[in-house]
């Protein structure tokens, strides 16, 4: 094993198997030439053929063998509830937030150290819907709205937002 930190790093979730595939296609560019891996997890294999790819045993220890995972939220709920080690997850991706609920994501709180994770949502439509923001438990909020104009076919204007969730204030 040549990694220097061999456990899973980073999850992105995504809410379809064919996103799952193209973020993993454009990961794996990205990746290449670096000491990184990554795994999809869309569930087109079994859980036991996803899990003998996840980990490798060396010295009766179990290792993960990616540093970051690409998965639909279904999959993800299945390794979850089988035991996926996720202690040491730092990044948290969550494509299409505002779709993505569930109890997934409350299973995952439950195995990641929270103190650590970072977490990134994207959504056209996640800011509409304060509730379901909250549930995210996110210390801060930073919404960025981009207003694309047709007629000069060009962003017209950038609104960043940084937000207390803990005061709900700007």
């Amino acid at each position: 094993m040549h990694r220097a930190i061999p456990s899973i790093r980073a999850l992105i979730v995504l809410p379809t198997r064919e996103l799952a595939k193209q973020v993993n296609d454009v990961l794996l560019e990205l990746i290449k030439g670096t000491k990184l891996a990554s795994h999809l997890l869309v569930g087109a294999t079994t859980l036991d053929q996803d899990c003998n790819k996840l980990t490798q045993t060396i010295g009766g220890e179990k290792y993960a063998t990616c540093d970051i995972i690409v998965a639909t939220p279904g999959r993800l709920m299945d390794h979850l509830e089988n035991g996926l080690d996720l202690s040491r997850l730092r990044f948290l991706v969550v494509d299409e937030a505002d779709r993505m609920r569930g109890a997934w994501l409350e299973k995952l709180e439950q195995k990641t150290n929270r103190a650590l994770l970072q977490k990134l949502l994207f959504s056209a439509t996640l800011a509409s819907d304060p509730q379901f923001l909250s549930s995210l438990k996110v210390k801060y909020y930073f919404l960025k709205s981009i207003v694309y104009d047709n007629r000069l076919a060009s962003i017209s204007k950038i609104v960043h937002l940084r937000l207390d969730a803990a005061r709900r204030s700007y």
